[in-house]
Parts: C-alpha cells; structure tokens; sequence
C-alpha cells in the first residue's frame, strides 16, 4: 500500500538555518512540524506501518544550491519525528524505515512537503525490499 501525505507550506529550515536558532524557536518549530505530519497522516486515514519507505520530496518556491545532508538532519528529522508522534511508525530506526534522499523540486506558485510511505512489512505491497 503507498500513501500520499500532503503538508502545504514551506519545507522546514536547513540545519544551517536551524543551528543558529535560540532553542525556544526550535522547540516551537519542531512542535509544529509534528502536528503538520499528523494532520496530513489523519487527511489520509492514518495509517500505520511495521516497516516503511519514506521518500520525502521538498518543493521550494525558488531555486538555489542546497545540501542533501542538511536537509536530512533537519527536514528529514523534523519529518521522521512527526511520523513517530502520528504513531504512523512505531520508531525512526534502521530496520523500521528505510529513507531514500530527499528530492528537492521548484513550485513558485505552491512550496510545500509530500512525504510518500510505502509499506515494505511481510504481507505488504514490497514484502522483498531489503532492509
């Protein structure tokens, strides 16, 4: 089974961004990223997985130079965390979830976050991906 979660607004800050935050607005922003994934996770009937794939695609409003690792420890955290907090994943560790790079794409009319879950759990849609 795949499912579509759909955030519209802006895809969380890089981690170079993040790091220079007081520790209040970071609480704030992390709070509020995962209350984001648990409404798109509830838009789309919840859904639960034993293990998932989770392909994470970052629609920016303008184009620029961005790092793969540093969306991975921001969005991808922000995002693994709220995933977690929905109770859509029971854990974010290596054997739960399996985590291609985040794509990054330009939609200047509608920036916004899809996050993709596919179920990879025996009896599911992909029961022989490795993990």
């Amino acid at each position: 089974m795949e499912y579509e979660l759909v955030i519209n607004r802006k895809p969380p800050p890089t981690l170079n961004q993040i790091k220079d935050m007081h520790w209040g607005t970071r609480c704030r922003l992390k709070e509020m990223w995962q209350q984001e994934v648990a409404v798109a996770a509830m838009n789309v009937g919840r859904p639960k997985f034993i293990q998932t794939e989770v392909q994470i695609v970052l629609f920016y409003d303008r184009e620029r130079k961005r790092d793969q690792d540093n969306l991975m420890a921001a969005a991808g955290q922000f995002i693994l965390d709220g995933l977690r907090y929905a109770d859509v994943i029971p854990d974010d560790d290596l054997s739960t979830v399996v985590l291609p790079e985040i794509r990054v794409e330009i939609d200047r009319e509608k920036p916004q976050v899809e996050i993709w879950l596919k179920d990879l759990a025996e009896g599911g849609e992909n029961n022989d991906a490795a993990i």
